[in-house]
């Protein structure tokens, strides 16, 4: 794959990365918001957690979208 191509995916990985996190913050927030004033937090737990595991991947998919920038260096 040509080195432009490359680098079109490295900024769509990037900005997916700076969603996830941005994603993990908020529902971190909505499960603190929610136990503060009493409330059941089982679910939005549950989505922070699968928030997290997104963050996971698409930051696994921006190192290697990296690693092959650098190779065709």
């Amino acid at each position: 794959m040509d080195s432009a191509k490359l680098r079109e995916y490295l900024v769509m990985a990037d900005q997916n990365v700076r969603k996830a996190k941005d994603r993990v913050r908020r529902q971190g927030e909505r499960v603190k918001e929610l136990a503060a004033n009493g409330r059941e937090t089982k679910t939005a737990q549950a989505q922070l957690q699968d928030f997290e595991n997104l963050q996971t991947i698409v930051e696994t998919t921006r190192d290697i979208i990296l690693e092959e920038v650098y190779k065709n260096l």
